[in-house]
């Protein structure tokens, strides 16, 4: 007994469109309607929206607690931070005295770090840094003495023999210049690891054991930064040399020829750290500084076209500040400033306005000399490294909102005839949810009334949105019972039937046509060819399944092609030929 399908054609057909959005780091109140999202959207309440999330807002927390997880240690001299077994979490460096140690991050717990031995007669090293030295797939350690120890290295680095921590061998770069900070970075773009140092030179790798120094004419304060300030594709180095605060031009891009911007003057004293981020939020980079003694202030970048840069005195508790960072504390995507003092650690978060204002913190209990600023807890929000109360400890800075929304901008997609898929690339946390809700209209002024939510993170819009409307709109709910994580949303991603915006209908090389309804026996595709083309046909269902596929070179005119016997329901066919794409919504009924 034969089939009888009737292949009824439920939309007009027109090109298969994506629309996606993934950056939400722009203005919010972008009602629209656009034909872009961009990176706007409409509102938002209780999220961090960045340039690859959106999250759920972190609020300060207060009063602030360390997490200790080392006690008992004479002297904390350099810390720092690295993956060093390459699990996935960052684990810790500690320099005590003489001795370097590396603690294993635990994981969730995050109270029992276990301690494995690098050295024993490193001393007194301020600045300990990971990075693959030589190139081998695992974390080796850089470390630096400030102060002269006789007869000891001053620039060292450890090779991670095993990959996992556990066996460790001591390289020599330099043990004729002390230093007290170390940048890791590729000065000259050759694939390889070099070292920017303090006194003005950077080393580059040769082999293990022999390192080419570079003078680079800078004298620079004790902590300095490394970036690439006028985003030429170069790294370029921050510096507070003498009296001024500036940044040294890499040239040629290699490294080999350096040009001295001095941008702004000591308040008093002389310079002792600096640090570079953009801190009034108009994208420019701009520099915070550290005195010896009273002040620590930043100047504003005034962009192309000036040379004066305004500077602004910063709160400070301490009476002198010898390192400086920046690290968007609260994750509102501005940034804020994380300072060392002998008062120990303060956190200046900054208000997001133009001319910020900053309000001022000193974590309880921290001490030493040096910090670190990383994600111990992979919470996505910054915490802090310092020793504390003569062992060494974290704290975590902030917690997240237990829910929050946003809403995006009305999207004018052009000619819809149908709304066909929609998918969500989400970072689930197991106290966290992510729900979606979708709206469609003609008119922009009146939207109507939300879908229920969706918590799927892939679904067909059939039944959800209506057929033949240009305008839509979405919302993102986000949910987490546990104020140390959130769920994020990385992208969103619309599938519709038509013509999108800008494209002229005539344009389009071929058209796919229903065949003669009711059919019997096979599903029946007509497809009339304008040009020459290979065609691709795929019929699937609702599901995402393919049922069946065709390819074939077509000359022109008009083809009939049989796709095969189905059962009854809804799918969609689609057609393809190089730069054009058809999907076209069907459904079949049996007699």
């Amino acid at each position: 007994m034969w089939l009888c399908i009737a292949f009824t054609l439920l939309t007009s057909l027109g090109l298969s469109n994506t629309v996606v959005q993934n950056d939400w780091s722009g203005q919010s109140w972008v009602a629209g309607p656009v034909t872009e999202w961009e990176n706007n959207y409409s509102s938002s309440s209780g999220v961090s929206t960045l340039p690859g999330s959106i999250a759920l807002a972190c609020d300060l927390c207060s009063p602030w607690q360390s997490v200790i997880i080392v006690t008992d240690v004479s002297g904390v001299y350099g810390v720092g931070t690295g993956d060093i077994d390459s699990d996935g979490k960052v684990d810790a460096l500690l320099n005590e005295d003489s001795t370097l140690v590396w603690l294993r991050n635990p994981g969730p717990v995050l109270t029992e770090w276990e301690a494995f031995c690098v050295d024993t007669a490193f001393y007194q090293a301020w600045s300990l840094n990971c990075s693959d030295i030589d190139n081998d797939g695992d974390m080796d350690i850089v470390g630096s003495q400030f102060l002269y120890a006789p007869d000891q290295p001053l620039i060292v680095w450890w090779e991670n023999e095993d990959g996992a921590g556990n066996l460790w061998s001591r390289h020599l770069v330099d043990d004729s210049s002390s230093t007290s900070e170390i940048h890791c970075c590729d000065i000259d773009k050759d694939g390889d690891e070099d070292l920017v140092s303090s006194p003005g030179c950077w080393y580059e790798y040769l082999n293990d054991e022999v390192w080419l120094v570079h003078e680079t004419g800078i004298t620079s304060c004790p902590w300095f930064d490394v970036m690439d300030f006028d985003e030429d594709g170069d790294l370029d180095i921050i510096y507070g040399s003498g009296f001024w605060a500036g940044w040294a031009e890499n040239v040629n891009g290699f490294g080999m020829s350096w040009q001295e911007h001095d941008v702004y003057p000591v308040f008093d004293g002389f310079f002792y750290c600096v640090c570079a981020g953009d801190l009034d939020g108009d994208g420019d980079t701009d520099i915070a500084s550290g005195e010896w003694e009273d002040y620590a202030c930043w100047g504003r970048n005034p962009g192309v076209g000036s040379d004066v840069w305004d500077t602004f005195l910063l709160p400070r508790s301490s009476y002198w500040i010898w390192k400086m960072d920046t690290s968007d504390v609260n994750r509102d995507s501005f940034s804020d400033l994380v300072m060392l003092g002998e008062d120990g650690v303060e956190i200046n978060i900054n208000s997001g306005e133009p001319d910020p204002s900053w309000t001022s913190f000193v974590l309880p209990g921290s001490d030493g000399l040096g910090f670190e600023v990383s994600d111990f807890n992979s919470n996505g929000v910054p915490d802090v490294l310092a020793a504390a109360n003569g062992g060494l400890g974290w704290w975590v800075l902030s917690e997240y909102a237990s829910e929050g929304m946003l809403e995006s901008s009305i999207l004018q997609a052009g000619q819809v005839d149908s709304w066909d898929w929609f998918s969500a690339d989400v970072s689930e946390v197991s106290s966290g949810t992510v729900g979606f809700q979708f709206r469609s209209s003609n008119n922009p002024s009146d939207m109507g009334v939300w879908s229920d939510t969706l918590f799927a993170v892939s679904s067909s819009l059939d039944g959800i949105l209506e057929d033949s409307t240009d305008y839509l709109q979405y919302r993102a709910i986000l949910q987490s019972t546990d104020p140390e994580f959130s769920p994020s949303v990385n992208q969103v991603e619309f599938t519709f039937s038509g013509v999108p915006s800008g494209v002229d209908p005539a344009e389009l090389c071929f058209t796919l046509l229903p065949e003669t309804n009711p059919a019997c026996g096979s599903v029946q595709v007509r497809v009339e060819i304008a040009v020459d083309s290979q065609l691709e046909l795929i019929l699937f269902d609702t599901a995402g399944r393919v049922v069946s596929s065709s390819s074939e070179y077509l000359t022109v005119g008009t083809h009939n092609i049989n796709m095969g016997e189905v059962p009854s329901g809804l799918y969609f066919v689609s057609a393809a030929t190089e730069g054009t794409r058809i999907l076209s919504r069907i459904a079949v009924l049996s007699n």
